[in-house]
């Protein structure tokens, strides 16, 4: 069975009761359900590959994944966004999760899978 931080849960709640003015059962519901998502995600260590969308069928092929790797300076953090070839297809900011993605619909697929799946 996995534990939860019921404390955090309950201070999610009251923040979401004060912050947007609903009530304490619908933000409680809403708390637990940001904490059991949570708990599906995969922590971030630097450096990850993750298979690009309808290419299931050939997981063996190097060039059908996309690498993710963390960049840090000063107080920006971003994680970059590349083929198998190391081109560079953008990246994503990780202070405000934004996605800065060239017009690859692959990249940007993968990079909305990425973040659904990462903790960073």
């Amino acid at each position: 069975m996995t534990k939860y931080n019921k404390s955090n849960i309950m201070k999610r709640a009251w923040s979401l009761v004060k912050g947007i003015e609903i009530t304490l059962s619908e933000a409680l519901k809403k708390a637990w359900a940001e904490a059991k998502e949570l708990l599906n995600k995969i922590t971030f260590d630097g450096f990850a590959k993750v298979l690009i969308p309808g290419k299931e069928d050939y997981l063996e092929s190097e060039s059908n994944y996309m690498t993710f790797k963390l960049w840090e300076k000063g107080t920006k953090k971003r994680v970059y966004i590349n083929d198998c070839k190391r081109r560079s297809y953008g990246f994503i900011d990780c202070n405000t999760k934004e996605m800065d993605i060239d017009g690859n619909s692959d990249a940007t697929a993968v990079a909305k899978k990425f973040v659904a799946s990462y903790i960073f």
